[in-house]
């Protein structure tokens, strides 16, 4: 049946008062008859952080979440023990002069890479957030790109 045809089996069945079923166009085995009458919804949305990067996957934390940023912003193994040295895989542990993850110096606020962590601030990669613990494995890549893995103290060089 053509696409005309069907059009005037339809006004002719809507004329005669008669509700007609609407006509599927090439029907096939694999497609079937069948119409989609809802939308489709859109697929759920993730929560994403710096760069677009997901977050660490609901159940990890402590040392398995740090392993999971570290290896996001593409640091070595060794930054693993080395969060455990500095922080005990915390984010917000502090001292007098560095915070977060790997124990970052607050001067590195005022180096220009910073911005490319978006941190204006030691608060930026010291907080709970995932988001921060985002950012404080950013900031150790930059120090790490910078001065080198002997930038920290726990390493022996």
């Amino acid at each position: 049946m053509s696409w005309l045809q069907s059009a005037l089996a339809i006004v002719a069945a809507l004329v005669a008062g008669i509700n007609a079923p609407a006509a599927v166009p090439d029907a096939t085995p694999t497609r079937g008859t069948q119409v989609q009458v809802t939308e489709t919804p859109p697929p759920p949305t993730v929560p994403t952080g710096l760069h677009g990067l997901p977050f660490a996957p609901t159940g990890l934390s402590g040392c398995d979440e740090m392993s999971f940023y570290r290896k996001q912003a593409g640091l070595p193994s060794d930054f693993d023990w080395i969060g455990r040295a500095e922080s005990e895989c915390t984010n917000t542990a502090s001292t007098w002069c560095c915070h977060g993850l790997w124990q970052i110096h607050a001067l590195w606020v005022n180096n220009r890479a910073a911005r490319e962590c978006d941190v204006y601030s030691k608060w930026d990669y010291d907080d709970t957030t995932a988001l921060s613990k985002q950012k404080s494995a950013c900031m150790a890549h930059l120090v790490l790109d910078e001065q080198g893995i002997c930038a920290w103290d726990v390493v022996r060089c």
